[in-house]
């Protein structure tokens, strides 16, 4: 009995499917948006809480620049000027 008759050729996959490749795909870019989503929702709570300080509080921190309401654009050519 020889052995090319007895055991039959496998064939081993050195890729995935392409259907397993593409949710793996979709699948990491949920996550990431997730993570941009919790990381932006982060910065919002932290803003919201730097805005309820008072000015005099954040300007003895040194983040009185940092937190500002929406200015109008004369408002910020004159404060800020337009080379910021």
């Amino acid at each position: 009995m020889s052995t090319a008759s007895c055991c039959l050729p496998t064939v081993i996959p050195t890729r995935a499917t392409w259907h397993r490749r593409a949710w793996e795909s979709v699948a990491e870019a949920l996550v990431q948006a997730h993570r941009r989503w919790r990381r932006q929702a982060q910065h919002a709570r932290c803003v919201a809480a730097m805005r309820g300080l008072p000015a005099s509080t954040l300007r003895d921190i040194g983040l009185a620049d940092c937190v500002r309401d929406a200015p109008t654009l004369p408002r910020t050519d004159w404060e800020f000027g337009r080379w910021r």
